[in-house]
């Protein structure tokens, strides 16, 4: 049997949002509070989904999830297959896992698949361990084609003798003599907010597997589940609008745009080439290009700078949230005008072009 133990891995002390890294990649500031990027909705679930869907699809029927207490509530739920164990600290995230493989031997499993869920990569289960028992090894490091580590595939033999002692021991001791496996698939390494945008746009022009959620209503355009669109909005292809997303008359959602779910985008205000992440409320008349939105927090990619808003009627959070920004007005008049788009909105319908 075959089980698999996911890290949600975010960036490292080496790793500094905003700083360059060795590779002389200039780094996107970081939004406050929003969390490892592989965790972020992108046109639709999130590439830590995607990925256990994928898995699951593959036929693995054990999957543990650790990642950080402090982002729990970006994590999907527990079930049967797939499980969730949170570290109280980023220094026992590899404690945690630890814990997790030996579970899994518990369990009867004779591999262990150990991810760093960091990077989006598109690769093959059945090559990876085809790869993995050809070569005879104990433990078999994944690399993409950068050379930056993926993951590893463990041999249960190798871990029960360590004793245990950690998996990070078993992975520097074997790594540096293991031949490693290099993904053939596409690889985004999700380092920040523009490679983020880049798999966003990738998506939309099908340069990659990943697809969107909902409906392709005419070429290049995608809507959600519950998404309702003014008859006098316009979407300019490719772009993606997200589950229960509303869009006000008078938008307009220009190309390589995400809406990501139960946003609010008021009337005429302008969306391009940019990303809008889940419950956020654009107000009315904005013009937003190149940036990446959470709640009230802007990240403008060609200016590296994010900037908190606090007025409410720009950028608030559309529902409350942990991650909690103020709420647009409500006071007796907005109250009566949100009713009356309401009863507008039932008789406009899902999507409208």
């Amino acid at each position: 049997m075959i089980a698999c133990v996911i890290l949600v891995s975010t960036p490292g002390a080496a790793e500094i949002v905003g700083q360059d890294d060795p590779s002389g990649h200039r780094r996107a500031q970081q939004i406050p509070a929003a969390g490892p990027i592989s965790c972020w909705e992108i046109l639709g679930p999130s590439v830590l989904e995607r990925t256990i869907v994928r898995l699951q699809r593959a036929g693995l029927k054990a999957i543990t999830v650790v990642a950080e207490d402090q982002w729990s509530f970006l994590l999907p739920p527990s079930t049967r297959q797939t499980r969730v164990n949170l570290a109280a600290q980023p220094t026992s995230l590899w404690s945690t896992a630890r814990r997790a493989v030996k579970e899994c031997l518990q369990q009867g499993a004779d591999t262990v698949l150990l991810l760093k869920i960091g990077p989006y990569a598109e690769f093959d289960i059945a090559d990876l361990v085809r790869f993995h028992r050809a070569k005879n090894q104990s433990l078999t490091p994944i690399a993409n084609p950068r050379g930056s580590l993926a993951g590893w595939i463990l041999g249960a033999d190798q871990v029960r003798k360590a004793g245990m002692a950690g998996c990070e021991d078993i992975v520097e001791a074997r790594c540096m003599h293991a031949a490693p496996h290099v993904l053939q698939g596409y690889v985004n390494d999700l380092r920040d907010a523009r490679d983020y945008r880049r798999l966003v746009a990738d998506a939309l022009l099908s340069r990659c597997a990943m697809r969107p959620a909902g409906y392709e209503v005419k070429p290049g355009v995608w809507i959600g589940d519950g998404a309702r669109v003014h008859r006098r909005a316009r979407i300019i292809a490719p772009a993606s609008v997200g589950r229960g997303t509303k869009v006000r008359e008078g938008v307009l959602i220009s190309r390589f745009t995400n809406l990501e779910g139960g946003c609010e985008v008021d009337r005429d205000t302008l969306v391009k080439t940019s990303s809008v992440l889940p419950n956020t409320y654009l107000g009315k008349g904005l013009i937003l290009c190149h940036a990446v939105v959470d709640g009230c927090n802007i990240l403008h990619l060609q200016h590296n700078t994010v900037v908190e808003i606090t007025d409410a009627n720009l950028l608030a959070r559309a529902i409350p949230s942990k991650r909690s920004c103020p709420s647009p007005d409500s006071g007796t008049n907005s109250g009566v005008t949100e009713r009356f788009l309401e009863t507008a909105w039932s008789q406009v319908g899902s999507f409208i072009f």
